[in-house]
């Protein structure tokens, strides 16, 4: 029986049903995604190395999980790629949405929104693991604290993993911290190459059209 039968028999209830929670997603989403990335970005700037490495401490407490679901780099990650890639499918096979300038517009606006949440939640999982567990080697520590950082070092990192798939300058020096890397570099491969590709198509086939 398929599942749409629970919603109508000829399964319109479903298809509008998904039609609104895309159309709300689409709408909606980009606002939070932006006010996640400033509400990590805004006040973690302003701390000094030993705030910032205290304020790691006590949030590497006993956090509930589904916390650490929806902040995570990895978890948080995994989504905003999962719930784009389906957007901008939905959009393309969508004859009145894929030819509309304003829902165009914002699928784009979503999907920066989208991109800088990533970016923001993976440095702030980078600053929680390197404060707590290590694993990391910046240029310039010889002889200094390994602790001795301030947010913007992790900021520069998870960009450099989400724009170019590597670390550049900065040394990955434990297995665990290359988990959370690897899968850093994957979402951000799906993310960059998958996603950007077909919206770059979907407008192109909407400019000749």
């Amino acid at each position: 029986m398929p599942i749409y039968s629970f919603v109508d028999v000829d399964g319109q209830g479903f298809i509008e049903a998904f039609r609104r929670a895309m159309l709300t997603y689409l709408y909606a989403f980009p606002v939070y995604y932006a006010a996640y990335g400033l509400m990590v970005f805004l006040p973690l700037r302003r701390l000094d190395a030993h705030d910032l490495t205290l304020v790691a401490a006590l949030d590497s407490g006993e956090v509930p999980s589904w916390r650490r679901w929806s902040s995570s780099g990895g978890q948080w990650g995994g989504t905003v790629a999962t719930l784009a890639i389906v957007l901008v499918l939905y959009v393309a096979a969508t004859p009145n949405l894929r030819t509309d300038p304003l829902v165009l517009g914002v699928t784009a606006i979503h999907l920066a929104s989208g991109w800088f949440c990533m970016l923001m939640s993976y440095a702030l999982t980078y600053t929680r693991q390197h404060l707590i567990e290590g694993g990391v080697r910046f240029p310039d520590e010889e002889g200094a604290s390994p602790t001795a950082r301030v947010f913007s070092d992790y900021i520069y990192l998870s960009q450099q993993i989400q724009t170019t798939f590597g670390a550049s300058d900065v040394a990955i020096t434990s297995t665990a911290f290359r988990r959370t890397v690897n899968l850093h570099n994957l979402l951000s491969f799906a993310f960059n190459t998958i996603i950007v590709s077909l919206m770059v198509s979907l407008l192109l086939i909407n400019a000749s059209a």
